[in-house]
């Protein structure tokens, strides 16, 4: 990402894709994180070539009664906002783009998988 050169309370530059989502319902909680952190997450490098920032968070909990089942939160940012609109920049290949929709439901639930295009504004340098 780029060095930072915005005051606090400015909204950075570029965007974050921020997913959440439910582990296959079919694996175990050891094979879902081997999935996620040794095949999936080395293989995003791929996928998205121009991303600049990858931030896994693995959820032990909900906090609240009847609340949706998530197992992971993920936020990836982009330099550039073309570098998320543009399918040709967001992802590396139509083979990889392909080798993604075919991996995904190893480790994730494509029915309960999330995703938003955010801005991040820093409030106050720490």
């Amino acid at each position: 990402c780029p060095d930072r050169d915005w005051p606090d309370g400015a909204r950075s530059p570029g965007v974050t894709h921020f997913t959440w989502f439910e582990k296959a319902p079919q694996i175990s909680e050891e094979a879902f994180f081997h999935h996620w952190f040794d095949v999936h997450t080395p293989f995003s490098f791929e996928l998205h070539p121009l991303r600049c920032e990858y931030i896994r968070n693995a959820v032990a909990r909900s906090l609240t009664p009847n609340a949706p089942p998530v197992r992971a939160i993920v936020g990836e940012r982009f330099p550039e906002l073309r570098d998320y609109t543009d399918p040709q920049r967001l992802f590396g290949s139509a083979n990889v783009l392909a080798k993604s929709a075919a991996e995904a439901g190893d480790f994730s639930d494509p029915n309960a998988l999330h995703s938003l295009p955010l801005s991040q504004y820093i409030i106050r340098s720490m």
